[in-house]
């Protein structure tokens, strides 16, 4: 904050304030410096020196962003339904526990080009970007939150994990509660299934006829009606549907 030739044996920090905020942050902090008595840097008349500091807003995040978009120096290719996506090897190494680098080759190209066939393209788009930024943005948590949590669990990423299931925990409703539920029961992830349970149990009949879960219906109907079960024990409630009605309220029979 200060000439550095002008150091501690010619001055030292007399008072400081920082009014209602934090080190660092605007309004900027204030800093006053005693300079002693033949400093031959300072005038006799400034015997208190006022020195500003603002916060320095890192670029590092952008940079990462800029070098993920920009594919200057990339070494290796993703290709996921079709899309090409370029990267580092040394970033993904150094980020990511599992290496990726090390899925299987799409035959008749090149050894540096690499299939992923167990995710969409915006979900893998937004996974490369948190590797190299550090960061998800909240647009694709609301669109693409079970994705990235399938892919975070796959390549041990905990801190994502834990941000992914988080944000569903916090904002499941009984629209999408069936496709949570789903991930949530796969991963064995407790406390998002508990809560999954709850948001079932408060709305039966709108989410036996939703799309996630008759298509599990068709699909594998010994595995919906154990998830129907495993969620009218776990709440003590009775699946409600308009399939029978029980003592005038409409309920499901579980096979």
């Amino acid at each position: 904050p200060y000439d550095p030739i002008c150091g501690p044996e010619w001055c030292s920090i007399s008072d400081w304030s920082d009014p209602g905020n934090l080190v660092g942050l605007n309004p900027p902090l204030h800093v006053f410096l005693e300079i002693k008595e033949n400093c031959p840097f300072v005038s006799k008349h400034h015997s208190v020196w006022p020195v500003s500091c603002r916060k320095h807003e890192s670029s590092l995040a952008a940079d990462w962003a800029e070098l993920l978009e920009s594919d200057k120096n990339s070494d290796v290719n993703f290709v996921v339904e079709g899309q090409s996506f370029r990267a580092h090897r040394a970033v993904l190494a150094a980020r990511c526990p599992v290496p990726i680098a090390h899925e299987r080759m799409l035959e008749g190209t090149s050894k540096c080009d690499i299939v992923i066939d167990d995710a969409s393209a915006p979900v893998f788009k937004a996974f490369l970007r948190y590797l190299y930024c550090d960061e998800v943005q909240e647009s694709a948590l609301a669109t693409l939150g079970i994705g990235l949590l399938r892919i975070a669990d796959k390549y041990c990423l905990e801190d994502l994990k834990m941000t992914c299931a988080q944000y569903l925990w916090k904002h499941v409703t009984s629209d999408d509660v069936w496709d949570v539920l789903m991930i949530a029961k796969e991963l064995e992830h407790d406390q998002l299934l508990r809560k999954c349970q709850g948001v079932v149990a408060s709305s039966w009949s709108k989410v036996l006829s939703s799309a996630g879960y008759q298509e599990t219906l068709m699909q594998a109907p010994a595995l919906a009606n154990e998830i129907l079960i495993e969620c009218a024990t776990a709440t003590q409630t009775v699946p409600i549907s308009d399939s029978e009605s029980v003592s005038g309220t409409k309920r499901m029979r579980l096979r």
